[in-house]
């Protein structure tokens, strides 16, 4: 009779943020330096590189994960961190008992979902990011989507159509519009401009890369490829949801759709505008170029930065200049504000819609309902599939300092 072994783990864990090593004290450090108050095993000049940006009684500190070190707010540097430890289970394709307590949602990557939460139907969750956001409460939410037509071009006049209809743009606020501060526009909020090198290095773009693949007909094409793109990703996070069990419903964006990730390890939040070039990566892949103003490579953060300013110059959401103070060459934080600008800019249709709590729901049981009732209107008649792939548009979600895409 053969005698099960136990088999000594490869790595331990950080049960707060997923740090792992293969040595048990190196975890019990990690836990003292960086989860532990006062911790008498850290010195003060240890303590010292803790980079901490104060202004108006909010505090930035550096995330500790080596490829990210961004400056996040302190309050929310447990999310922040969470959100590393879900992209590791999700490639790792294994849950373990290294959530922390505060982290016992469901996480899915992409556009997949898991178990739809409590108090809702069949809800999705999406991917992760940073960036600037109007409201301190967890109650309160918005997004952008376009909207699917035969051509982007419109001649249409935006402008304010009513409450109940969010496809025009709101260009006048009632209310007075004022500056905003580091908590929504980040530890840069009052930077003039960004470090000459980083902006150079923007404005040279990500490294591109050729290879040579037997195209149809056998002829010899030059495929590119870009370094912080990543394409295909949809129909992978489809076939993978496809054969996890735990997901019980989810819902696709359109196979088009390249992921756009960071040009330089420590670049800084540009989630806002990362976020833009994913939906500009639709609008490439599924419209014939010479109906859309986006050719050739996605524009860089800094020809962004230009539409946006541009925008602002036609009267399109001017409040946001007044609120950022202008964000041209910054590394300021930009919201949805500003990527609606973008779009409706350049004449693209789409939509901006305000999610807020209700005495008897909450604001995320109504988003995920609409984020179904979105993606659903493009399931095939007759289609039941649990995992619905659709051709429709991303969507752009700004919630209380993140911004995610789905």
């Amino acid at each position: 009779m053969s005698t099960a072994h136990a088999v000594e783990p490869e790595f331990y864990f950080c049960p707060f943020c997923g740090f792992r090593d293969p040595l048990l004290y190196a975890i019990h450090f990690h836990i003292e330096s960086f989860h532990t108050p006062d911790s008498p095993f850290v010195v003060a000049e240890e303590k010292a590189k803790d980079i901490e940006i104060t202004e108006e009684e909010h505090s930035y500190v550096l995330c500790p994960e080596e490829a990210c070190q961004e400056p996040v707010l302190r309050q929310e540097l447990q999310t922040h961190l969470d959100m590393h430890l879900a992209e590791r289970v999700a490639l790792t394709e294994s849950v373990d008992e290294t959530l922390s307590a505060n982290s016992q949602a469901a996480i899915a990557i992409g556009s997949s979902c898991t178990n739809p939460p409590k108090g809702s139907s069949d809800v999705v969750a999406s991917s992760s990011g940073s960036s600037k956001s109007k409201s301190k409460s967890s109650s309160k939410s918005s997004h952008l989507h376009l909207h699917r037509s035969s051509s982007l071009k419109s001649d249409r006049k935006y402008h304010s159509k009513g409450a109940d209809d969010n496809r025009f743009l709101v260009l006048a606020r009632s209310k007075k519009t004022k500056k905003l501060g580091s908590p929504e526009l980040g530890p840069y909020a009052m930077e003039k401009q960004m470090p000459p090198e980083l902006y150079y290095e923007l404005l040279r773009g990500p490294s591109i890369s050729y290879r040579i693949e037997i195209g149809p007909g056998n002829k010899l094409i030059r495929v590119a490829t870009v370094a912080n793109e990543t394409p295909n990703l949809v129909p992978i996070l489809a076939r993978l949801s496809e054969r996890d069990h735990l997901v019980a419903r989810a819902w696709l964006c359109d196979p088009g759709v390249r992921h756009v990730g960071k040009q330089l390890p420590r670049e800084g939040g540009f989630c806002g505008y990362r976020n833009i070039q994913m939906m500009i990566s639709y609008i490439q892949a599924t419209f014939p170029e010479g109906t859309h103003p986006f050719p050739g490579m996605v524009p860089s953060i800094i020809k962004l930065q230009d539409y946006i300013e541009k925008g602002w110059d036609m009267g399109i959401n001017v409040h946001g200049r007044v609120e950022t103070g202008g964000i041209k060459n910054t590394r300021k934080y930009i919201g949805t504000s500003e990527a609606e600008t973008v779009f409706v800019s350049m004449g693209i249709p789409c939509g901006v819609k305000h999610l807020s709590r209700t005495p008897d729901r909450e604001a995320c049981e109504i988003l995920f309902d609409f984020v179904q009732w979105f993606y659903e209107r493009g399931r095939p008649a007759g289609n039941t599939d649990r995992i619905l792939r659709t051709h429709k548009p991303p969507i752009y979600f700004q919630h209380a300092g993140l911004f995610l895409i789905c």
